[in-house]
């Protein structure tokens, strides 16, 4: 993984119902149970001990706050209305996260919000994980992702990796 103070890094990957569960039980912090999933997945140490290193984007229902303060870091929910009519059950976090179009709406927001959140901050040294919901995507979701998502975020200097 890059260290580049002048890249952005961008984590994308599978892990709705492992959150739902660590969360529904309250026993931690989203952030603490994101920071999990993420040394897990990568099987390596990327939370440095630099704290709010690390700015993560869930996707779940927003309350319309900006930025929430987490232990050792900070979580930003962005607020993406295009899904909220589909969150009958608000535990049920996956159900909002699993259809293609749907995910690729929620990334476009959370990239509208990254926009406007590096515009009062800089990028470098940050690195954002966002935390979703791929098992749905096919080849055909995926080149439009690449082509949509992937060349937005290219054009803020962010790198996306899909775990």
């Amino acid at each position: 993984m890059s260290r580049n103070s002048k890249e952005g890094i961008v984590l994308a990957m599978d892990c709705a119902k492992t959150m739902r569960d660590e969360c529904r039980r309250g026993d931690r912090s989203v952030f603490e149970v994101s920071a999990q999933c993420l040394r897990n997945i990568v099987r390596q140490k990327i939370f440095a001990e630099t704290k709010n290193e690390y700015l993560l984007m869930r996707f779940s229902a927003s309350d319309g706050v900006r930025v929430v303060p987490q232990k050792g870091g900070l979580m930003c929910p962005p607020n993406f209305h295009l899904l909220r009519h589909l969150m009958n059950d608000l535990s049920d976090v996956t159900r909002v996260t699993s259809d293609p179009i749907s995910v690729m709406d929620a990334l476009d927001e959370a990239i509208k919000q990254l926009v406007e959140y590096t515009r009062l901050k800089k990028l470098s040294d940050k690195k954002i994980a966002l935390l979703t919901n791929f098992g749905h995507f096919d080849d055909k979701d995926m080149h439009r992702f690449d082509t949509d998502i992937g060349k937005r975020l290219r054009q803020l200097g962010i790198k996306l990796i899909i775990i």
